[in-house]
């Protein structure tokens, strides 16, 4: 994955904030976010190695892919999608454990195999790493900056 690190500014508007990346370039992307929607996914692609997600898709050169429908989207943000609700456990299907996790993915199409090289572990360590970054966005006020990174070090949400 390329590293990208991000300043996340938050707006007065709670469903919107900007994004300013910093490819390790030296190359600068823009983007919006909804900051509910679209965190979880930047803990879950991390967590999980995924580069052809949401994120990896919106910091790439090309940019977030336009589409009519979500099933035109490319396999690895439809991907990205499964695991993130899954995660995120946006519908409160079941446990918010790894089985839970597991469980909830195998739903969606090709979401549950890429779980199957992934421990339960690492599972545990997204669903707590969303749970933190959601409440650490919560806590700021609007024009807060969160500077973090793409891919995201889990690590460092545990000390917020």
């Amino acid at each position: 994955m390329r590293y990208v690190d991000l300043r996340i500014i938050k707006g007065d508007n709670p469903r919107r904030a900007t994004v300013w990346g910093t490819r390790d370039d030296g190359s600068v992307v823009q983007t919006i976010i909804v900051p509910n929607h679209d965190l979880p996914y930047l803990v879950v692609e991390s967590a999980f190695g995924l580069s052809d997600g949401e994120w990896g898709a919106r910091l790439s050169e090309t940019g977030y892919p336009d589409f009519e429908r979500a099933s035109d989207l490319p396999p690895g943000i439809i991907i990205s999608k499964q695991l993130s609700n899954a995660v995120a456990n946006i519908f409160g299907d079941g446990p918010n454990t790894a089985a839970g996790v597991r469980s909830r993915a195998r739903a969606g199409a090709g979401a549950g195999a890429v779980l199957d090289s992934i421990d339960d572990a690492q599972i545990e360590a997204a669903i707590d790493g969303v749970q933190r970054l959601v409440t650490i966005w919560s806590r700021l006020p609007a024009g807060s900056k969160l500077d973090v990174s793409w891919p995201l070090d889990l690590t460092t949400l545990a000390s917020e």
